[in-house]
C-alpha cells in the first residue's frame, strides 16, 4: 500500500486563482454536526461514442421528458462538431477534480483550518463511477445550432461510494441528477459541473446515507489486552535495523513494517492493509530482508491510530524495542527504512532530523525531513543507537514541497495496542 499522504496544494490553489466565494446556487452548505469531505477515485471514463443527446419539443418534454425522441450519439454529429464536442469532454475530464474541490470549498466541506492534520475520524471520502452521461436540448432548434432556442441541460446517473480515509466503503447509492437550465448547448462543460454539483447536493440529503456524513461523537474505543513474549534480544545499533525490518504487501500494493519481538509479531500502519470491504480482509505477504516470503494474520489493529499488529511465523534475532517514555529529541539525527515505491527496494534507509511532536486533533505526530515515498508506510524511525522513535505514517507532497514527513511515537504504541510484555 502507498504511503498515506496529506496534500495542502490543490486548496492553496484554488485559495489564489479561483473566484470560489459562496454561491446562491449551491443547495448545500455543511453544517456544524457534518464530516468534512475529500473525493477519491474519479471516474469519468464513458466512452465519447457513449455520451448521447435528445433533441426534442417543448411540448413532447412537458409530456414524457423527450426521451421518446430517442437518442443520438453525439460522435454522430458532423465533423466539425464532434471533434468541439470531444475536446469539451476532455476539458471537462481533466478539469473535474479541481471543480470538485471548488464546490466543496464553496459550501464549506473543507477543513480550511487543518489542512495538514486532518480530523480523520469525522472526515469521509467519495468514489464515483458516472454510468451514463446525457445532454438534452428542448425547443425547436437544432441540438448543435449556434444561435439555439430553448434551453439544454445535463442528465446523469453517478453510482457514488462512502468510504472513510482509509478507502474502507460504508455504502454506495445511485443517483440520477441533471443541471440547471442553460441557454446554449455550448455550454457542455458548465452543465456537467452544475449535473455534479446537484448530484452531491442529493447525495448529502439521502435517506439513506445521510447518516455517514454525522460526526462522530463517540470516544476511541479501548482494545482488548494483546500480551506478548518478551523479547530476549534487541537491535543495539541503526546497522542491525534491516533484518528486523519487513515489506508488507497486499494485492493492491505494499508498505512496511519492523518487529517488536523475536517471535513474529510486527507493527505496520493500518492503512497499510485496510480493505475496501472490512468484511473481507487483505491477503497479507511479509518479506524479509533476505527474500523470503510469510503469510501474516491481523492480531489487532486501532483505526483511530493508524496503527496495526501484525503475526507471522518467523524468529526474529533480534527486534525493535518498544519505548515507554518519550525518547527524542528536536534536532536529532534519525533513519527510516522500508521499501519506497517497489518491493525491489526493501529495507532501504534514508536520514534527517526531528523538528517536532505535534499534537493536533488528540493526535501526537513527530515531524521529521527524512527522505520518504509511498511504500515507506509502517516502517521504523530510529537513532543510530538503534532506539525505536516512531513508525513512519505520512507526508506532505506536491510542487516545491519536499521534507516534511510524520510519524507516530512508538512510546505511545503499547497504550493505542493494548500491548503489555511477559
Amino acid at each position: 500500500m502507498k504511503t498515506k499522504l496529506v496534500s495542502c496544494i490543490l486548496f492553496l490553489f484554488i485559495t489564489i486563482c479561483s473566484n470560489a466565494q459562496s454561491s446562491k446556487s449551491d443547495k448545500i452548505s455543511k453544517k456544524e454536526n457534518q464530516k468534512y469531505i475529500d473525493f477519491d477515485e474519479i471516474s469519468l471514463d464513458i466512452p465519447y461514442d457513449k455520451i448521447y443527446y435528445y433533441n426534442t419539443s417543448q411540448k413532447k418534454y412537458d409530456k414524457n421528458g423527450g426521451e421518446d425522441d430517442g437518442k443520438k450519439s453525439i460522435w454522430s454529429a458532423t465533423s466539425w462538431e464532434n471533434i468541439s464536442y470531444l475536446e469539451k469532454y476532455k476539458m471537462v475530464k481533466n478539469n473535474l477534480d479541481y471543480e470538485l474541490a471548488k464546490l466543496l470549498k464553496r459550501t464549506g466541506y473543507i477543513d480550511t483550518v487543518n489542512r495538514i492534520f486532518k480530523d480523520e475520524a469525522n472526515s469521509l471520502m467519495l468514489k464515483f463511477t458516472v454510468k451514463d452521461l446525457n445532454f438534452y436540448h428542448v425547443g425547436s432548434s437544432d441540438f448543435f445550432a449556434k444561435k439555439m432556442e430553448g434551453f439544454a441541460f445535463c442528465k446523469a446517473t453517478i453510482m457514488w461510494k462512502i468510504a472513510n480515509t482509509y478507502g474502507e466503503i460504508f455504502d454506495s447509492v445511485s443517483i440520477t441528477a441533471q443541471s440547471i437550465n442553460f441557454d446554449s448547448t455550448e455550454k457542455f462543460g458548465d452543465m456537467t459541473y452544475k449535473m455534479f454539483d446537484n448530484s452531491v447536493s442529493q447525495l448529502i440529503a439521502n435517506s439513506k446515507v445521510s447518516k455517514y456524513f454525522a460526526v462522530n461523537e463517540k470516544a476511541e474505543t479501548k482494545l482488548a489486552l494483546t500480551t506478548l513474549a518478551k523479547p530476549t534480544a534487541f537491535i543495539a545499533n541503526a546497522t542491525e535495523a534491516q533484518p528486523s525490518t519487513v515489506i508488507v504487501k497486499t494485492k493492491d500494493g505494499h508498505g512496511s513494517g519492523f518487529a517488536i519481538t523475536n517471535d513474529g509479531y510486527i507493527i505496520t500502519n493500518y492503512h497499510v492493509i485496510a480493505s475496501e470491504d472490512p468484511a473481507k480482509p487483505k491477503e497479507l505477504t511479509i518479506i524479509l530482508d533476505e527474500g523470503t516470503k510469510l503469510k501474516a494474520t491481523v492480531v489487532t489493529v486501532n483505526k483511530d491510530r493508524d496503527i496495526a499488529l501484525l503475526k507471522v511465523d518467523n524468529k526474529f534475532t533480534k527486534c525493535f524495542q518498544l519505548p515507554t517514555a518519550k525518547n527524542f529529541a528536536p534536532f536529532e539525527e534519525v533513519f527510516a527504512m522500508g521499501a519506497p515505491k517497489s518491493v525491489e527496494l526493501g529495507q532501504s534507509a534514508s536520514k534527517g532530523i526531528i523538528s517536532s511532536e505535534r499534537n493536533i486533533n488528540n493526535v501526537s505526530l513527530i515531524q521529521t525531513n527524512i527522505n520518504i515515498n509511498g511504500g515507506n508506510s509502517g516502517g521504523p524511525m530510529f537513532n543510530k543507537d538503534g532506539k525505536l522513535y516512531g513508525v513512519v505514517t505520512s507526508k506532505l507532497f506536491g510542487i516545491g514541497v519536499e521534507g516534511v514527513a510524520f510519524c507516530l511515537p512508538a512510546y505511545k504504541i503499547k497504550d493505542y495496542l493494548n500491548i503489555e510484555f511477559k
